[in-house]
């Protein structure tokens, strides 16, 4: 016969395991969009000229956020 201890002990494992794979799960998640996000960026600056190399060249957050919500409605 099991003790009370013993059950409780295998719950836990069971709920540590749990949030361990949703843990993998979500870095995963975060990975791929992450990545998604990068390549949209180097898709936008890929296009520099040569002269321009050196300067600073301002980002236009709105056009890269609209590319990140298109990107996301195309699946």
């Amino acid at each position: 016969m099991e003790s009370l201890g013993m059950k409780a002990f295998g719950i836990l494992n069971v709920i540590v395991f749990i949030i361990s794979l949703a843990k993998e799960i979500l870095l995963l998640f975060l990975i791929y969009k992450g990545i998604k996000v990068l390549n949209i960026y180097i898709k936008k600056n890929n296009n520099v000229n040569k002269n321009s190399i050196g300067k600073e060249k301002e980002v236009d957050r709105d056009s890269l956020k609209d590319d990140i919500d298109n990107d996301t409605e195309d699946k």
